[in-house]
């Protein structure tokens, strides 16, 4: 049900510690972990985006009783991400004060104490319920208008009720949090309408149907302002709001004009036109960032991509604008890097005995890099799905792990404990700083590069694509 997000996290690691006298730092947030070691020796704290997950921002190496601490420093109320051993969560905490977490294993579930605990415990709460997963959704489904409508409506005054359990009497603190979360309901609930509305409806009939669904409430730009930083409200006015303005501007010819002039030049349009500078500044931004990613694919019948970022790109200040173009610059690179039908180049690699190995093509038959670490959620996921890849095409397909650890012995330990798909183990030395990594661009993994029995680049990016890659070699 959640769409793609990209979620911008901001703070910084002031300092990462197993001592547990150090319960609370009072100018920062403090993190404490009880972990069984049977689950894990450490916990893992990062950003996520969609389905990549970028470096950890930090590591808590636990002590012997499966007790750490981590201090961070943000500037208002967020989520992270954090993973130990197969438990991943995302978690809500404020700029101070000390949250504990342990893990319940005889119920897999996570238990908190201090600052933020019942905010977390909901969140929980919302993960497990039953009455939630029954009253399930998808802006796919093959209903009527009207079905949809009350299936949305059962499954958010669930998520409401809940809501209202948990904080009957909200104190200043806890206040915070509850609006957020009503407003983010909100904005989700309006949201899966209006895609369904969207995948459901064409031409007059959509534009009437869209109209007239869309939550007005998201016109008060000012009584939004404090939610912005909100995934489902930053989407919200990203996706549904462009087309709500697009069809005031233009009525029954907006489609038309998406398809004659691309729905990112048409966005950026509206946005400097209908939205205040706080809003303005955000969708831009992420309109931009977006546009720097799109190198491989963006039609050439639409405005360049250099002439959107020098026209709007002047919106965000000088600094912002020339980070936009770096973006743009290090894509461009990657693409070339990237390029189909290029050779894999020689890069040097070590193997788990710390011996050197390059890489070629020895074998005449199609190699598939996987490129991971120990740290990464979502690449050990799609371990299996390697795996059967590899199982299917036996003999006819040769898999390489790349391990992207700062650590070998990360990497060694992560080897004796996971089934890590591949003929070879590999670790590129440096990580994300290795010659490897700096070479292909990465800066998110999972990331998966397939050649062909010339050693080729034949595919690269989601394992979705490989599949399909490896079957017409």
């Amino acid at each position: 049900m959640r769409p793609y997000l990209f979620i911008v996290l901001l703070f910084a690691i002031s300092c990462s510690t197993n001592d547990q006298s150090i319960q609370e730092d009072p100018s920062n947030m403090t993190l404490n972990f009880e972990i069984p070691d049977s689950l894990s020796d450490q916990v893992i704290l990062t950003q996520i985006s969609g389905d990549l997950i970028s470096p950890p921002i930090d590591t808590i190496i636990l002590d012997e009783e499966g007790k750490g601490s981590s201090s961070l420093e943000i500037d208002y109320p967020q989520y992270i991400q954090m993973e130990t051993g197969d438990i991943y969560r995302s978690i809500f905490i404020g700029p101070e004060g000390g949250l504990t977490v342990r893990v319940d294993t005889s119920k897999q579930t996570l238990v908190y104490k201090g600052h933020y605990a019942k905010e977390n415990t909901y969140l929980e709460e919302i993960r497990n319920n039953k009455r939630l997963k029954r009253y399930g959704w998808n802006s796919g489904d093959k209903v009527s208008l009207d079905s949809f409508k009350t299936k949305l409506d059962q499954y958010f005054s669930v998520k409401k009720e809940l809501l209202d359990s948990f904080f009957p009497s909200p104190s200043d603190q806890e206040n915070q949090f509850y609006d957020l979360r009503l407003i983010e309901l909100k904005a989700f609930k309006n949201y899966g309408l209006l895609s369904f509305i969207n995948g459901k409806f064409k031409g007059e009939e959509f534009n009437e149907v869209f109209i007239q669904n869309i939550d007005k409430d998201f016109l008060d730009y000012e009584k939004m302002i404090p939610y912005l930083g909100n995934d489902y409200v930053l989407y919200l006015y990203n996706r549904s709001m462009i087309d709500y303005w697009g069809i005031q501007k233009y009525g029954n010819e907006w489609q038309a004009q998406k398809t004659k002039r691309g729905h990112y030049t048409l966005a950026l349009e509206i946005a400097e036109e209908q939205y205040p500078s706080s809003l303005k500044q955000k969708i831009i931004e992420n309109r931009l960032f977006a546009l720097t990613q799109m190198v491989d694919y963006y039609s050439s019948k639409y405005p360049s991509i250099p002439f959107l970022l020098n026209k709007y790109g002047n919106l965000l200040g000088e600094m912002k604008k020339q980070e936009l173009e770096n973006n743009l610059r290090n894509r461009i690179q990657k693409s070339i890097a990237y390029e189909k039908g290029k050779p894999f180049p020689v890069l040097t690699l070590l193997n788990d005995k710390g011996e050197e190995v390059k890489t070629s093509q020895e074998d005449n038959i199609p190699v598939l890099y996987d490129i991971w670490a120990s740290w990464c959620g979502p690449c050990i996921k799609n371990f299996p799905h390697v795996k059967e890849l590899e199982e299917k095409y036996q003999g006819k397909l040769k898999v390489i792990s790349v391990s992207l650890d700062n650590d070998p012995e990360d990497h060694l330990k992560a080897l004796q404990k996971l089934e890590v798909p591949g003929n070879a183990h590999l670790w590129a030395e440096g990580g994300f700083k290795s010659d490897f990594a700096k070479f292909f661009q990465i800066i998110a993994i999972p990331t998966y590069i397939l050649t062909d029995p010339k050693g080729n680049i034949a595919e690269f990016g989601h394992l979705n694509k490989v599949y399909e890659a490896v079957e017409k070699l």
